[in-house]
């Protein structure tokens, strides 16, 4: 299994090297790259390129793409699909994980069949994000994967047996985590998303771990949230009287 810090914990910084050196440092360096039109432009390949460069020699690496939802209204049109593909090519990515919004977007249930290909034609595979585990987009594809965003589900209502029954686990890529505070602030998860992980865990058997958490700001905020992020991946916020490793956080070493 793969662990992957997505760079929306940089909130909005330009992906500079010493805040990834903090990433590395800690021992992540597996990242899921956060695109906003803002901080990564999808259409320059060249600037793709350079930055996989910059994180190879140091000893890091870019496996997934979150398109981030600014990017859905462009999707095709002014970032369109064979820029898209051009990128992951010169990323090296193994994923183009898509928002759940995405499935609701104007005009882009439809589009992603097409947009499916593409993303295959560069040797990655489409992923859609869930907030449930009876989530079921417009499309359905064999090929097609789902990462679930554990957050929202912290909260919610009690997660049957029978909504788990219905969860395609063949098909299943990742499950993605963080504190969900106020509906919508990402904050690094704690006892209460330890407890549900451990749970699932042993059922669900992901492939890919995602921390989506986002950090105030600066380095200080981001050395603080890695530290809480670390913790929690050590174990060390499990409920108490279960603290430290075991079965299910045996198998998720850092990278």
């Amino acid at each position: 299994m793969q662990t992957l810090v997505s760079t929306r914990i940089l909130s909005g910084t330009s992906l500079e090297p010493r805040f990834l050196r903090q990433l590395r440092d800690r021992g992540f360096v597996a990242l899921e790259l956060y695109a906003t039109p803002d901080t990564f432009d999808l259409r320059l390949t060249a600037r793709a390129r350079s930055f996989r460069r910059q994180l190879e020699a140091a000893g890091m690496r870019v496996p997934w793409v979150y398109l981030g939802e600014a990017y859905l209204p462009r999707l095709g049109s002014m970032l369109r699909f064979e820029e898209l593909t051009a990128t992951l090519v010169a990323l090296h990515a193994e994923a183009l994980v898509l928002p759940r919004a995405a499935w609701d977007a104007a005009g882009l249930p439809t589009a992603l069949d097409s947009l499916r290909t593409y993303v295959q034609r560069a040797g990655a595979r489409l992923i859609l994000d869930a907030h449930a585990p009876e989530d079921r987009p417009v499309v359905e594809a064999p090929d097609l994967g789902f990462c679930w965003d554990v957050a929202p589900c912290v909260h919610g209502p009690e997660i049957g047996e029978e909504a788990l029954a219905r969860l395609p686990r063949w098909r299943l890529q990742g499950v993605r985590v963080a504190h969900l505070r106020d509906g919508h602030h990402r904050d690094p998860p704690g006892e209460e998303e330890a407890s549900l992980l451990e749970d699932l865990w042993p059922r669900l058997a992901p492939r890919t771990l995602v921390y989506d958490v986002k950090a105030p700001g600066g380095l200080a905020a981001l050395g603080h949230a890695l530290d809480e992020i670390r913790a929690f991946h050590l174990g060390e916020r499990r409920p108490s009287g279960r603290r430290g490793g075991g079965i299910f956080w045996a198998s998720m070493a850092p990278g």
